[in-house]
């Protein structure tokens, strides 16, 4: 809680692969998976990021403002910013990134990644499909391309996201240890680049 509110207080002041064989459904129904994020729900991780054989490791807090606005910050434990995103819409902001982050082509996977991982995409057609295992359904996404997020019906909860943007970067997405719908482990990687971020909750409110 204290760090919750010591990351609160800044704010103010900055102002596993899953084998399926896949059969598609003939239903037209539109189904998504949960958001693990609302208006009312500010996340704290601890995390560890490799862009391009740097390390970082610090807190990453994700913190709401509106159903379609959600503002990121990572930093060090110590206080050292090393970036801050926000996401409003179909529009990522760019408010802070640390120096050696601060190239166009790592900042912008960087937020893009993060706006995938919190399901922030404008889905204009899906598909569904039933996998061999009937706990796993597959949605594929038409807009954006190339994108596949397996969920399980049961629970409502998102196992793993993959996209492909292009030949040389696809990334994946792993979810796990849900408490209460919210992923406590947070995995991203990327095939063909060294692009990596690895989260594990420390609070919730």
């Amino acid at each position: 809680m204290k760090l919750l509110l010591l990351i609160s207080l800044i704010f103010t002041i900055c102002s596993c692969k899953i084998p399926y064989k896949t059969i598609e459904s003939n239903s037209d129904t539109k189904f998504y998976p949960i958001y693990f994020i609302s208006e009312t729900t500010s996340l704290l991780y601890k995390a560890k990021v490799e862009t391009f054989g740097k390390y970082y490791s610090g807190l990453l807090f994700i913190k709401p403002s509106s159903s379609d606005t959600v503002r990121i910050i990572f930093m060090s434990e110590i206080g050292l910013k090393f970036f801050d995103f926000e996401i409003n819409g179909n529009d990522n902001k760019i408010n802070y990134c640390f120096e050696s982050m601060n190239k166009e082509y790592i900042a912008n996977t960087l937020v893009n990644d993060l706006r995938l991982m919190l399901l922030k995409i404008v889905a204009k057609k899906i598909k569904y499909y039933q996998t061999s295992n009937s706990d796993i359904t597959i949605v594929k996404y038409i807009k954006p391309k190339r994108t596949l997020c397996a969920f399980q019906k049961l629970d409502d909860v998102i196992v793993e996201l993959k996209h492909r943007n292009s030949i040389a970067k696809s990334v994946k997405i792993m979810y796990s240890d849900y408490d209460n719908k919210i992923p406590k482990k947070i995995k991203i990687l990327h095939k063909y680049i060294k692009l990596s971020i690895e989260l594990n909750l420390l609070e919730k409110k």
